[in-house]
């Protein structure tokens, strides 16, 4: 995966977000970025069926 400051957090909507098992857990629906350094700092993260709740979390690298 691209450096976070090079890479374009637009890239990141819509992909699924999976647990340490490896499950998914739900799916980012915007990214929000740090006002200094542009760098990643908040994902909405969207869970359940249609109408479901977001919630933000912190990106980290993955492993895979």
């Amino acid at each position: 995966m691209p450096h976070p400051r090079t890479m374009n957090p637009e890239h990141l909507v819509g992909l699924p977000v999976l647990d340490v098992a490896g499950a998914t857990v739900g799916t980012i629906e915007s990214v929000y970025l740090d006002g200094h350094t542009g760098v990643p700092e908040w994902a909405a993260l969207t869970t359940g069926m249609v109408g479901g709740h977001a919630t933000l979390v912190k990106p980290e690298p993955s492993e895979r």
